[in-house]
């Protein structure tokens, strides 16, 4: 008894000593200025960018959040490498549960970052390099709680080099990237002049802190960049105003401030009655020119066509939501239409930016297959933006369900609504036979083949197919307009496939430029809920025409 509360005594002290130690790191690193250093240019994965964005990417890799504990991402660079006890800070997410229970990590509900010192110590290092060596023979044979691994591993690295420096000097110097993280760079007049920074920094010295930022900002200005990436100095400021205000998130609470008045009648008789079209119209035009303005400056970042990760697309389609649903209220003047299209285009934007680590808002360079910008503009927007229609019929198809399930009269809204459904899907299927036979071109042009069944091509096939079989089934008069709003989620779940599925789930195929992991709990449940509320659906109105 007396040797268990000794030990019991003994965690608590080291309990306490581990978040006397984070606090300190805390509140020290919530001292160090930053704005000075915000635009240091610095080259990383194949790109210019200003340390803001490196810092964010970093911090959201390490930690799950861009504002860890309030910090703003570079006070957290800069506390790891002034910190004294660095390998005890509790910064480093292990993201999935079963990982923590198998490195025999503390595993209270509530915990879910660790030290570097309680990962290594947990085995983690020899686990890793083993599944690393089976990555290397057939990525796909990996469990998540294996790839979770590899990447918690990964994370540890990168740890370990935002503490040294390395992170940062390296691309401050590419040619001295370290290939070890417990390796600094040799000294050249960059390296020293961010030591001197550093040193300032520690002694809380402002006027030196403010004079060797400055010195250091010149010198990366006026460093022998390599040729390729030089022109990209002139994107710093854009970038920094880009990360600092936000264009799509101010169009995704703009989209739900509009949904959220034009859903209720007395807004819509206001708009309709009081304020002149064309002022209205212009009023509500507003969340789109963030989303254009947003895309205009990661295409001038870039210098590609904003889709080549899932972020993009998302932004994209939520974009093509918006505004079909802009353009079909100057046709019809439909306020609970616009409400609805608004709201779905809330919704993926929200997505975008609570998942950061599924669905990367990144800007780095893309794949050699995708650098042919004619091809990628108009194949891939042409494709993405037919999903954009797809899920306005899937908002009026769930909206019908709901209103049958709670019993309301939905004689009247399915013939006005039934018929807006049917108009996008009709363009739906227009724009993606479109991207599909614009796809084949391409494959041609980069492949040699104009079809060759890759999974991507098939599903985008399928999704096209169901749809275009719903057309005809509504044409020929197989299925009615109630029919028609019940089937449009259905149908949607193949778009889901194309989308999604294939880049997170299979996994496999020529377009592998586009693969990525995560989030599948979430498509599951979406999946699940969107098939119970069609069941449900029908199944009550079977009842109800029993009963009469």
């Amino acid at each position: 008894m007396k040797y268990l509360l000794s030990l019991l005594l003994l965690c608590s002290g080291l309990a306490a000593r581990a978040d006397f130690i984070f606090d300190q790191f805390i509140a020290k690193a919530q001292s160090l200025p930053y704005e000075e250093l915000r635009g240091l240019p610095l080259l990383n994965n194949g790109r210019i960018k200003p340390l803001e964005s490196l810092a964010k990417e970093t911090s959201i890799y390490l930690t799950g959040s861009y504002q860890f504990k309030g910090l703003h991402p570079i006070q957290l660079l800069l506390g790891l490498m002034i910190s004294d006890d660095g390998e005890n800070l509790q910064l480093i997410e292990v993201r999935s549960p079963e990982l923590r229970k198998q490195l025999g990590l503390p595993t209270p509900e509530s915990r879910r970052h660790y030290s570097l010192k309680e990962l290594m110590s947990a085995n983690l290092e020899s686990l890793a390099s083993a599944l690393m060596e089976k990555q290397k023979v057939n990525k796909r044979s990996l469990t998540e709680v294996e790839n979770k691994t590899i990447e918690t591993y990964e994370q540890t690295w990168m740890f370990q080099q935002a503490r040294n420096g390395a992170l940062l000097l390296g691309a401050m110097e590419p040619a001295q990237a370290a290939t070890d993280p417990a390796q600094t760079p040799q000294s050249s007049a960059v390296v020293d002049e961010f030591k001197l920074l550093m040193q300032a920094l520690s002694t809380k010295d402002s006027v030196e802190y403010q004079k060797h930022a400055a010195e250091l900002k010149q010198k990366l200005n006026a460093q022998n960049w390599p040729e390729p990436v030089r022109a990209q100095l002139s994107n710093i400021d854009r970038e920094l105003f880009y990360q600092q205000y936000k264009p799509f998130r101010w169009a995704c609470w703009i989209f739900f401030l509009f949904a959220f008045l034009m859903v209720f009648p007395k807004s819509n008789e206001w708009v309709f009655k009081t304020v002149p079209k064309t002022i209205s119209a212009t009023l509500l035009f507003i969340p789109l020119i963030f989303l254009a303005l947003g895309f205009y400056i990661r295409v001038s970042i870039t210098g590609f066509a904003p889709v080549t990760n899932m972020y993009g697309t998302m932004i994209w389609v939520a974009l093509g939501v918006g505004f079909f649903g802009w353009i079909f209220y100057l046709i019809y003047r439909n306020g609970v239409f616009l409400a609805l299209t608004y709201f779905g285009a809330f919704c993926l934007l929200l997505i975008t930016e609570q998942m950061p680590l599924v669905i990367s808002p990144d800007m780095d360079p893309i794949v050699a297959v995708l650098r042919s910008n004619f091809w990628l503009t108009i194949h891939v927007l042409t494709i993405t933006i037919s999903y954009a229609a797809f899920s306005i019929a899937m908002l009026l198809g769930n909206t019908m369900i709901i209103r049958d399930l709670l019993k309301r009269n939905n004689v009247e809204w399915i013939k006005t609504y039934g018929h807006f459904c049917y108009r996008t899907i009709q363009l739906g299927v227009f724009l993606l036979s479109i991207g599909i036979i614009l796809g084949g071109v391409w494959a041609d042009y980069s492949w040699g083949r104009f079809w060759g069944w890759d999974p991507k091509e098939t599903w985008a096939l399928i999704a096209d197919l169901g749809f275009l079989i719903l057309l005809h089934a509504r044409l020929v008069g197989w299925v009615d307009l109630y029919r028609l709003l019940l089937l449009a989620p259905l149908s949607y779940l193949l778009v889901i496939m194309a989308w999604y599925g294939v880049n997170f789930i299979l996994a496999t195929g020529l377009h592998s430029y586009g693969f990525s992991s995560g989030g599948a709990q979430i498509v599951t449940v979406f999946v699940s809920v969107q098939l119970l509320l069609i069941f449900g659906s029908f199944f009550t109105r079977m009842l109800r025409a029993k009963k009469v």
